[in-house]
């Protein structure tokens, strides 16, 4: 039941900065909106990262380089490029439009994780980027499509 909740509150969170977010960049420029974003996250998380994961901190000074490699492309393309381009697309798309691309997130931050860690992808895993992939799309497609009438209606002819 836990886990319920907290998929309940963490959709809830999704929907949330994608409503209000629209609205904040009106007044912030996306790369504001993601500075104060992830200090807004800094401060809620590192208590409960610090209570709960205090054996990863001791892990540290023994990464490889190819963990740090793979941290920095997954830091640089999953949360920092992909936020980014999120929130650009945020400011000029409708709130549902941009929400698509935050499935777009697993789906590139998966691969990086095989290549670069070494994680090893069951099939499930690539069915389920397949799957999250062809559902954006068909989905962007879909509301293309639908639009299209709305604004070839209104051509005159002579």
């Amino acid at each position: 039941m836990a886990m319920l909740a907290l998929i309940f509150v963490s959709t809830l969170g999704s929907a949330f900065y994608n409503s209000y977010g629209k609205k904040m960049l009106e007044r912030y420029s996306p790369m504001e909106m993601l500075f104060y974003t992830y200090v807004a996250m800094f401060v809620i998380m590192t208590p409960l990262t610090l209570s709960q994961e205090r054996n990863v901190f001791e892990a540290i000074p023994h990464f490889t380089g190819r963990t740090w490699i793979g941290m920095t492309l997954l830091t640089f393309f999953h949360n920092y490029l992909s936020m980014v381009l999120f929130l650009k697309a945020l400011k000029h798309l409708e709130a549902i439009q941009a929400a698509l691309s935050n499935y777009l997130i697993s789906f590139f931050g998966i691969p990086i994780a095989a290549l670069w860690l070494g994680e090893r992808l069951k099939p499930i895993a690539i069915v389920g980027g397949v799957i999250v992939l062809g559902s954006t799309l068909l989905i962007t497609l879909w509301r293309e499509k639908a639009a299209a009438p709305a604004t070839g209606s209104g051509a005159s002819s002579s």
